[in-house]
């Protein structure tokens, strides 16, 4: 099923990340300690918009805009 969801193309200005998205993110990263596939997979069911992240824009996404040691 998550092939399927992986093969569809969204895009971020389509669809932009919403702050529960981030917050969903951040707790599938600690819970499941950066295996990004698993990350996409808890992300995909515990937010609402049904639109699947799949794990590189998941692993993109906290790298550039959520990672804590990043020097901003």
């Amino acid at each position: 099923m998550f092939k399927m969801l992986s093969m569809k193309k969204y895009s971020v200005s389509e669809f932009p990340w919403t702050p529960e998205e981030n917050e969903f993110l951040i707790e599938a990263i600690e819970l499941k300690d950066h295996n990004w596939n698993q990350v996409a997979q808890v992300l995909y069911f515990k937010s609402g918009t049904r639109i699947f992240r799949n794990s590189k824009a998941c692993k993109e996404h906290y790298m550039c805009f959520l990672n804590p040691d990043k020097k901003k």
